[in-house]
């Protein structure tokens, strides 16, 4: 951008410099003083070549005409903005001259003016320096040591209002209305005094609202003044300084901002987050109490949660207070989401009825944010000064980024927090639960596993993460159940599956599992959560029930051949006796006692001292026993507890009808011990005390003697030994032990 050329007069009366924008035009005229002609033309004081009044053209020619565009500084491409021209010197051979020199199109040019003798050439001369005066677009006038004008150009005549032809000779003061106070006359006032170049921007006294830049130097007989408009450029500039105050003032909330951000961020307490987000929003607005106030459910109260203060204002924390201190109009403010922002609360017709409520809390000034959620409030962020303040824009907007910022932190510390407290919850079930549990993410891996989990496979929790389960699985069962696994994965759907896992000790155990896929609240697939029971147990049960059911249904048969041996030995020949009812009642009461100990032993053995005690239990005293029991533990199996019972059976009752136990003084001593391989016991049955004894005739004819000879042979592996001795009977029977 051109500016117009600015002249300065030096104290000889010389045009100086020619300024045009960041270059410069120089040039030089060597002259005398101007004075004023009779005629009301200007003449070269004390010239050498003085010229008559009539050859000076009047005031109104230095007005009138353009400067010469031989003169007018032109912008040089190639040197800048502007071209620096510069004049030297006087002329050779010549009193007074003018050179000039210029660029023109990239091309130095120099020119030089004299004067020529007579009046023509000094009335060219000063025509010249008229119009380049006139040509600068600034105000430019000269001044005698009275105030007098000495030259005025027609910038500085418009501005002052003057009429060129009349103003020369004139003082100033007389014709400008310019009070001693204006800032144009204290201004050259001073220059004149203290004879001083100075320069200043100054309000226009004539035009109001227009800003002038003063230049005032002293000349030998008086004063130069030249003057410009610097309106736009002082607006320009307080344009570009708001501006850069604006920008420096985003930078500055920018940085802030990000400082709260940052600080919320590494929060996770709801208290924490609270305590600074205040403090930062108190430091920064210069507010004397910042905080934040959760509403109650009723709207009726609320409570201050967190806040910040300055020493001298009383922190609320913790402190529940009515709404009712508000104003129904300042809190119906809040419930339209509006922020709540008051001046002075004793003025301010919202809050001045309730100033004394707010008086009570230190409160002279507020401004509040609120949080509205479906059309109730919620919260509110404040900021308070015990005195009236002034709160700006600025602050507000500030306080709304603050209050946003800290209810974003403050929801998601609070999700946080409800989620640790969930998955301490399910952790704190799942690991009081007896079942291995565990959870999946939604490729498939397992992501957690509960203390059941981790004690069954003897692994800590770390190491069963991903997919490191599947080694637990028995190689068949992963062949069977990893397709079923896949399957389910694709479609999201419920799958169960058995299959053994190899457990801490390094057997393989029997699992029932059940899983079900999990879905967050938008509906995106999560992973699986499963259970697994130990089925080994149940599953070992089952197979025993099935073979206690085959094993039933054989001792069943094998009962029932017994019963039907019975009857057929006792009820033979068609004789049904009392003797023989009788009999045959007591040999099925012996069956059903050795019945009621394997029962109680879920028929998988008996205890051998507990067969024979329920034998002998009928024909035995408790208080005076006759027949004495002795040997060591040893279990047998079903079948041989059965025989075992049924030959003890038909030995007691044979002692009782005619041997030691048919007398009061007999005895009957059973007593077992293990073979010498270990694989069964030996029992033996010894009678004393009894009537003699002599052998039936016919070896074996007895049914309890083929029962114990040939019967039971098939189940105790052997046919029981029978000794007639004089003495007593001898029974001698071999017993399997049980596997």
């Amino acid at each position: 951008m051109r500016h117009a050329p600015r002249p300065i007069v030096d104290c000889q009366g010389e045009i100086g410099r020619l300024r045009s924008g960041p270059g410069e035009c120089e040039g030089s005229v060597r002259s005398r003083p101007f004075r004023p002609s009779r005629g009301g033309g200007l003449r070269a004081v004390g010239s050498e070549n003085a010229v008559p009044d009539s050859a000076f053209p009047p005031p109104s020619h230095f007005f009138s005409r353009p400067a010469p565009a031989s003169i007018r500084p032109t912008t040089n491409p190639l040197a800048g903005p502007a071209s620096r021209v510069r004049g030297s010197g006087r002329n050779a051979g010549s009193a007074d001259a003018l050179r000039c020199s210029w660029f023109e199109g990239g091309t130095a040019i120099s020119q030089t003016i004299a004067p020529q003798p007579g009046p023509t050439a000094a009335g060219d001369l000063e025509r010249r320096v008229a119009d380049i005066l006139d040509g600068l677009g600034e105000g430019f006038i000269t001044f005698d040591l009275a105030w007098r004008i000495t030259y005025c150009n027609r910038a500085a005549a418009t501005h002052l209002g003057l009429d060129p032809e009349t103003a020369l000779g004139q003082v100033i003061w007389d014709l400008v209305d310019n009070p001693p106070e204006g800032a144009l006359r204290r201004f050259l006032a001073r220059a004149m005094a203290e004879r001083i170049t100075a320069e200043e921007e100054v309000p226009s006294d004539l035009h109001p609202g227009r800003w002038l830049q003063f230049r005032v130097f002293p000349l030998h007989d008086g004063l130069c003044l030249n003057f410009r408009d610097v309106t736009e450029r002082r607006a320009q500039a307080q344009r570009e300084r708001a501006q850069a105050e604006r920008l420096a003032q985003l930078e500055s909330r920018r940085a802030f901002m990000l400082e709260v951000a940052d600080t919320l961020r590494a929060l996770s307490d709801p208290e924490q987050i609270l305590a600074a987000a205040a403090r930062l929003l108190g430091e920064r607005l210069g507010a004397a109490r910042t905080g934040y106030a959760q509403i109650s459910e009723d709207g009726a109260r609320m409570v201050i949660l967190g806040d910040w203060s300055r020493g001298d204002v009383e922190r609320l924390t913790g402190v529940t207070l009515s709404l009712d201190i508000f104003g129904s109009e300042a809190l119906a403010t809040l419930k339209a989401d509006r922020p709540l922002l008051i001046r002075d609360v004793t003025t301010d017709p919202r809050t001045a009825a309730f100033a004394e409520g707010y008086r009570g809390v230190q409160v002279g000034a507020l401004l509040d944010v609120p949080l509205v959620r479906e059309g109730r409030l919620e919260a509110f962020v404040f900021s308070s000064c015990p005195e009236p303040h002034a709160w700006t824009p600025e602050d507000v907007a500030l306080a709304e980024d603050v209050a946003a910022r800290t209810w974003s932190a403050l929801g998601r510390a609070r999700s946080e927090i409800a989620l640790r407290e969930s998955e301490a919850r399910f952790r704190a079930m799942a690991d009081s639960a007896p079942a291995p549990v565990w959870v999946t993410s939604a490729a498939g891996g397992i992501e957690f596993v509960n203390r059941a989990f981790s004690e069954l496979a003897g692994k800590s929790p770390e190491e069963l993460m991903g997919n490191a389960w599947l080694a637990l699985m028995h190689p068949e069962d992963l062949q069977r159940v990893g397709p079923v696994r896949e399957a389910a994965l694709a479609e999201l759907t419920p799958f169960n599956w058995t299959a053994r896992f190899r457990g801490a000790d390094g057997q393989y155990r029997w699992m029932r599992a059940s899983s079900q896929p999990r879905f967050d609240s938008s509906g995106a697939f999560q992973g699986y959560v499963g259970i697994a029971m130990d089925v080994t147990d149940a599953r070992r049960a089952q197979e025993r029930q099935q073979l206690l059911i085959n094993e039933l249904n054989h001792r069943v048969k094998n009962t029932l051949a017994t019963v039907q041996s019975l009857a057929h030995q006792t009820l033979r020949e068609g004789m049904v006796t009392r003797e023989a009812r009788d009999r045959f009642t007591d040999r099925l009461l012996a069956l059903s006692a050795a019945h009621n100990v394997l029962t109680r032993e879920n028929w998988e053995s008996a205890e051998l001292s507990e067969i024979a005690r329920e034998a002998v239990r009928p024909y035995n005293d408790p208080q005076a026993p006759r027949v004495l029991l002795e040997g060591p533990t040893a279990r047998v199996a079903p079948n041989v507890a059965l025989a075992v019972s049924m030959a003890l059976h038909e030995l007691a009752t044979n002692a009782v009808k005619y041997g030691a136990l048919s007398v009061p003084g007999g005895r009957v001593a059973v007593a077992w011990r293990f073979a010498p391989a270990g694989d069964a016991v030996e029992l033996e049955w010894r009678e004393t005390g009894g009537p003699p004894v002599t052998p039936p005739e016919g070896r074996g004819s007895g049914f309890g003697s083929r029962l114990l000879i040939q019967g039971l042979a098939a189940e105790l592996g052997a046919p029981a030994e029978l000794d007639y001795r004089p003495e007593g009977v001898v029974c001698r029977l071999r017993a399997p032990l049980a596997r």
